[in-house]
């Protein structure tokens, strides 16, 4: 896996997944930054398995966040904002 994330670049667009789901359904589009295990956001380190990406637009305003913090819970709550 880390082979593979290391030839994806910063900038570069994603679809966002309902995690929740057991099928692939996209709920948002993002950019991508960083997929670092020491990567942080909020001072918290990614470690594994996780991507940072920049929220570009949501077609799922209350789709739940795979990571909330203490007061953002939603996807629609983090449009322009960095998430993990």
């Amino acid at each position: 896996m880390k082979r593979f994330l290391s030839n994806v670049s910063a900038g570069v667009r994603c679809q966002l997944l309902d995690w929740c789901s057991d099928d692939d359904v996209v709920v948002g589009e993002g950019e991508f930054c960083s997929a670092e295990q020491m990567y942080k956001i909020g001072r918290i380190p990614f470690g594994r398995n996780a991507a940072a990406v920049v929220v570009k637009s949501v077609s799922n305003a209350t789709t739940s966040l795979w990571r909330p913090t203490s007061s953002i819970f939603t996807l629609g709550e983090t449009l322009g904002n960095k998430i993990a």
